[in-house]
């Protein structure tokens, strides 16, 4: 029975026609009154939904490159009819290459109940969504963004020095200590080369660190790595100061 019912409504619908196709922005679950644009193109339902399915893509492609504004994207690939003249949009049937004649046969009768003198259009439908550009980053958030990587690249570098490097350089600093037990500052210089040894850079770049500064202990901000640096570069100094001194007394039949 529904073999010959679809027989009948091949024949009643003319194999040369013409679609309406609606080009709408949005989601098909989703009510929408906007479209892209609305065009027409002819097709022969003999030829069947694939070659009717080409032809709605290229008509719908074209429209994309073409319009001017906002850019859209088709990322929904169905195409859908409306089962009667007034159905709404929630009622939308996507077409298949089992339905796709008889949805065809279905607009058509359609049609022919309007009473119209205006030519048969099949009805069909795409939905294509509006590109949402990505946000862009405020000036002020950029530079907080470079600041922040670049304070974690030196960061990352002074992290990697080698934890034997630091102990060997106490080592030669103790040793050192001995030779000038009676310098007063070159004690409290190996005092605090150690301190900063045994905290490490866990902290961060910069730490605080105790100083004297007119005859007061107040905590001061300073950058590690620069001052381990001055720091073994200074009782190095001491080191060879204090060896040419003891060298000289020895000379002169002097000891202290």
């Amino acid at each position: 029975m529904s073999s010959n019912s679809s027989e009948v409504d091949r024949r009643a619908v003319p194999d040369e026609a013409t679609a309406l196709l609606t080009i709408k922005i949005g989601e098909v679950s989703r009510t929408s009154r906007k479209h892209l644009t609305i065009l027409t193109f002819g097709f022969l339902l003999s030829e069947g939904l694939d070659v009717f399915r080409a032809k709605v893509d290229s008509c719908t492609d074209k429209a994309l490159e073409n319009f001017r504004g906002e850019r859209h994207v088709r990322e929904n690939r169905a195409l859908y009819m409306r089962p009667g003249a007034h159905s709404k949009q929630a009622e939308l049937v996507e077409i298949t290459s089992i339905n796709f004649e008889n949805r065809v046969a279905r607009s058509y009768r359609n049609y022919l109940k309007r009473k119209t003198d205006d030519p048969f259009q099949c009805e069909v439908y795409v939905y294509v969504k509006k590109v949402v550009a990505p946000r862009r980053r405020r000036p002020k958030e950029a530079v907080e963004i470079t600041t922040a990587a670049a304070l974690q690249g030196e960061f990352a570098q002074t992290q990697r020095l080698d934890s034997g490097e630091l102990s060997g350089a106490a080592v030669a600093s103790s040793s050192k200590r001995k030779r000038s037990a009676g310098s007063e500052d070159g004690d409290e210089q190996s005092q605090s080369y150690q301190t900063l040894q045994g905290q490490q850079v866990d902290g961060g770049y910069y730490r605080t660190v105790r100083m004297v500064v007119n005859g007061a202990v107040v905590p001061v901000q300073v950058n590690v790595h620069d001052l381990l640096s001055c720091f073994a570069s200074f009782q190095h100094s001491t080191a060879l100061g204090t060896e040419t001194h003891q060298g000289e007394a020895g000379a002169n039949g002097f000891e202290e």
